[in-house]
């Protein structure tokens, strides 16, 4: 997923932040300017927390 990103040959992924992520940010830095790291869920779903979730 990193390297389709900063080949170009992908516009967005879904993906985990896990312990060794930092060094691909350092590596594709560049082509992550502006990202924002987090979960996302429609509001269809009908949950507004992780708590929620459960």
């Amino acid at each position: 997923m990193f390297a389709g990103i900063a080949n170009g040959s992908s516009d967005a992924m879904v993906g985990a932040w896990l312990p060794s992520t930092h060094e691909y940010y350092d590596t594709y830095k560049r082509n992550l300017h502006g990202t924002i790291n987090g979960l996302v869920v429609p509001e269809y779903v009908g949950i507004n927390s992780i708590e929620d979730w459960r």
